[in-house]
């Protein structure tokens, strides 16, 4: 009995049948995937802080904030703070691309 009152309250009544709706936001997972593999793929193609900013201004609009201020201001921002850190702090070069 009570492992019936917990599929019920989990999975809803199994005798309607399982429910699934395809919404924008069902693509989300897939989306942010693409993403990553593309990020991935054109750092050494681009650039790591070219490729690190793009990625930045991205990630918020696939994830659904809409503040272009906010986006591009942190983007900007955490792109330049991880040059400051690896480049003039800890003179570690990060990949430069053939484009950057």
């Amino acid at each position: 009995m009570s492992t019936n009152i917990w599929g019920e309250r989990f999975f809803g009544d199994y005798k309607q049948g399982l429910q699934i709706a395809i919404t924008p936001a069902s693509f989300k997972p897939l989306a942010l995937t693409l993403l990553m593999v593309a990020y991935v793929l054109t750092i050494f193609w681009v650039g790591y802080y070219a490729t690190t900013l793009l990625f930045l201004l991205a990630l918020p609009v696939v994830l659904g904030l809409r503040r272009p201020v906010f986006i591009v201001a942190a983007a900007v921002g955490a792109t330049a703070f991880i040059y400051a850190l690896f480049e003039l702090a800890l003179r570690a070069g990060m990949p430069s691309g053939m484009l950057f």
